[in-house]
């Protein structure tokens, strides 16, 4: 099919390369294709569109096409692939896009407009629709319960394997295999069986595409490999502990959903109940559904009856006991750095919950790095608030405070009082190279003290110091908001003395015009003190909290 004068780009983005098409110019469009597939599966589309005024750009998506392909598939999440979209130069040139996705792609469409619906114009979802996150169970839990290691998702989740399998056909075979499903029980192969040998190679091809097309999947797919494509599976489960945060969230932008009458994904699971029930349109308030009788494919199979659908889409689519009080610590701490406050606020007809964060006090401690993201620990907070109806080489640290009894840990750190002893010499543990001081200061106890020794004796460091390790990860993870604003109202509280108040241009950056910026309703209060305030300064800050409270309250 001759698309006419198309640009090739590769765009650097959250840290990978990421090849895009793109046509046309105008309001802009992104089309993001599903799997197995790249770019030319909106062949259709690219030039249509861009006829009609729109700049129209359909990406490779991460480990796909001629895009970068990490090997983890811990880099896969939803919030990897929103956050290739959202910080691509291209992007950004727009405040809003409006976004079209298939398969994977509509997966991809639903959580960018969860998570970003500040830059969604509207949606058009193909094949898929919002399916929400189950409270209890992990979605591949889920699927091996009810299918079994048949299920050609439950085969796709060990590495290699579904690759190992696929080398056993060549990749326009694999290609028919995978495009060409026309029967729901092919999706689950029988016991001893790859799910590849258990799809069958149709004879002759449905009008709808060519054999000289298919060709071009395969030659891309003999270049770049499955494993990309495969890890989007493969991080399914780790999409269910991240998406935690968004449990109950609606997807508010105005969105086109799509189904194919014969779509294999339409039958099974109750999903054509769920879609045409009210359960989906509860989810999705501003949602329209339209099916058009065809299989899993639509705008390859029927583009001139997807088209004008999405067209009129398009240009229609911008008329348009008490208050729970949550107090969070830091680190090495845990609940008890609130008592202060605890006793203060009920007092005040507060519903008061401190709780220790995972991996501190008395909660779970997970070992690896990677579940300490921001996106677990307020998944963590959301689920607690629907309870009540509302450094990084692992083991070095703790190797280097071992060597200390755990009171003399918690005093090196609670009453650091110099910028200098952040940063330890060439050499020397940042434990050894901090003071212990022989005098307290009042604002705490020897007996205080011994609180937090004796808790964190029972419960090691690793946790609190995953916080640390898991920083790199929370700037993959937090790539989709690149450029979001705090909306809420935002109280914030310094201590002068803070040693990390004069480190790193954070004092000019709190009094400057930057922050105020990103937190437009913002108020900022700087006491006297260091950096453990609501401890140094119990009651002016359980004072500053209460105030806050009573404002909003009334406010609201």
């Amino acid at each position: 099919m001759d698309l006419g004068e198309v640009n090739h780009q590769r765009i650097k983005t959250n840290g990978i390369m990421l090849h895009v098409v793109e046509k046309g110019s105008g309001p802009l469009v992104l089309l993001l294709h599903g799997f197995p597939e790249f770019w030319y599966s909106w062949r259709h589309q690219i030039t249509f569109l861009a006829s009609h005024g729109y700049h129209v750009v359909a990406p490779d998506l991460r480990g796909c096409g001629d895009s970068d392909s990490p090997l983890s598939p811990s880099s896969y999440t939803v919030l990897h692939l929103a956050g290739d979209l959202i910080v691509t130069d291209l992007a950004l040139i727009f405040e809003k896009a409006f976004v079209v996705g298939h398969d994977w792609g509509a997966v991809l469409g639903w959580h960018l407009s969860l998570l970003r619906p500040d830059r969604v114009k509207g949606l058009m979802a193909i094949s898929v629709p919002y399916f929400p996150r189950d409270p209890v169970a992990k979605a591949i839990e889920s699927f091996r319960e009810r299918f079994g290691d048949g299920f050609y998702i439950s085969q796709f989740q060990e590495p290699g394997r579904a690759e190992r399998a696929f080398a056993g056909y060549d990749y326009l075979t694999v290609m028919k295999k995978f495009f060409l499903i026309n029967k729901t029980d092919l999706l689950v192969a029988p016991a001893g069986m790859e799910i590849i040998d258990h799809l069958q190679t149709p004879a002759v091809l449905p009008p709808w595409i060519t054999e000289e097309e298919l060709q071009v999947y395969a030659d891309k797919f003999e270049e770049s490999g499955f494993t990309g494509p495969l890890n989007y599976y493969r991080a399914m489960d780790l999409n269910w502990e991240l998406s935690a945060p968004w449990q109950g969230a609606k997807v508010t932008v105005p969105t086109k959903c799509i189904v194919g009458d014969k779509d294999i994904g339409f039958d099974p699971y109750r999903t054509r109940e769920y879609v045409q029930g009210d359960t989906f349109k509860g989810l999705v308030p501003d949602l329209e559904t339209a099916t058009i009788l065809s299989t899993k494919r639509e705008h390859m199979k029927f583009p001139k009856k997807f088209l004008p659908s999405f067209k009129s889409f398009l240009w229609n689519i911008e008329k348009g006991s008490g208050p729970l009080v949550l107090l969070l610590h830091g680190f090495p701490e845990f609940w008890y750095s609130w008592r202060h406050q605890i006793t203060f606020l009920a007092s005040h007809g507060y519903h008061v919950v401190a709780p220790d964060l995972r991996g501190c006090g008395d909660s779970d401690s997970p070992l690896s790095p990677s579940s300490y993201t921001v996106l677990h620990l307020a998944g963590d907070l959301v689920g607690l608030l629907d309870y009540f109806g509302e450094q990084q080489e692992p083991g070095r640290a703790e190797r280097a405070f071992a060597r200390y009894d755990y009171l003399t840990v918690m005093k090196k750190f609670l009453l650091i009082n110099k910028t200098d002893l952040l940063i330890a010499p060439a050499g020397m543990e940042i434990i050894d190279h901090l003071q212990t001081p022989s005098v307290l200061p009042p604002w705490i106890t020897e007996e205080e003290l011994q609180v937090y020794a004796d808790k964190f004796e029972e419960s090691g460091f690793t946790g609190p110091l995953n916080y640390y390790r898991a920083m790199n990860l929370n700037w993959e993870l937090c790539a989709p908001w690149q450029g979001a604003k705090v909306t809420v109202p935002t109280k914030c509280i310094f201590g002068d003395k803070d040693v990390g108040f004069d480190s790193y241009g954070t004092r000019e950056y709190v009094q400057g015009d930057t922050f105020k910026g990103l937190v437009p309703d913002l108020e900022v209060v700087i006491l006297d003190g260091h950096h453990f305030i609501n401890e140094e300064r119990a009651h002016e800050v359980s004072q500053e909290i209460l105030t806050f409270l009573q404002k909003l309250s009334v406010e609201q």
